[in-house]
């Protein structure tokens, strides 16, 4: 089935490539949005949004008042528009996603196996967390790596280290937790070199989310990793 997407935030970098990335995945741009203006050529099936966090009560408030499913993305989202998030998943299903990469969701999954053998063993250890990302990047710690070291932090029932930024270097960003042990380190790192990987696992959110009842979902759940979703 031909699925109709808006995108919220579609001249932004992230946005610029799910565009471009739809016809792969079979979808077509019915709603384009940014700051500047709103174009629709019909009703979405979904909505994208990966604009900013300014625009979240707008986007909100259409798919509220237009009962379309939404995969949002911004990761600068306050707690009080994550709120309103999960108030709105009562009326239509809702994705909260501030990473959408497959290879995110393979570290965590990777994070947890190891949280678990770690809390059955005698050893001393510690987990830190960087991330990298570019100059541009606005926020720090990024939210993939605020999130993957809560992720450890209640998957190990230890609180991380540290969690460390670096800014600067090429798109588009590297996040790596790494175990210390006795004389030997272990390091689970995911680096994304193009924002393709990222359009793909948006597109591929709003093909899945259309197909579900109203609920707050995550992207480990439309990958398939739902049995993490107890330690968050």
């Amino acid at each position: 089935m031909q699925l109709s997407v808006g995108v919220i935030g579609a001249t932004g970098k992230l946005g610029r490539r799910i565009c471009e990335h739809a016809p792969e995945m079979d979808c077509t741009i019915s709603l384009s949005a940014c700051s500047r203006q709103w174009v629709s050529d019909a009703a979405p099936n979904v909505v994208i949004d990966v604009s900013h966090d300014s625009a979240f009560n707008e986007v909100a408030r259409f798919c509220s008042d237009t009962k379309t499913p939404l995969v949002e993305g911004v990761s600068t989202l306050s707690p009080e528009n994550i709120t309103r998030l999960r108030e709105l998943s009562a009326e239509i299903a809702v994705i909260y996603a501030p990473n959408f990469t497959f290879g995110h969701h393979l570290q965590r999954s990777a994070l947890m196996v190891l949280a678990q053998i770690l809390k059955m063993d005698s050893r001393t250890w510690e987990c830190t967390v960087t991330e990298r990302h570019p100059t541009s990047k606005r926020d720090r710690p990024s939210a993939t790596a605020r999130e993957l070291a809560a992720f450890w932090s209640a998957s190990a029932e230890c609180p991380v280290a540290e969690l460390a930024s670096v800014r600067g270097g090429l798109p588009v960003s590297d996040h790596e937790a790494v175990i210390t042990l006795s004389g030997e380190m272990l390091s689970i790192k995911h680096s994304t070199t193009d924002r393709v990987a990222a359009a793909r696992g948006a597109l591929q959110a709003g093909r899945w989310v259309v197909l579900q009842s109203s609920g707050f979902y995550k992207m480990s759940e439309v990958y398939g990793m739902v049995r993490e979703e107890a330690h968050d």
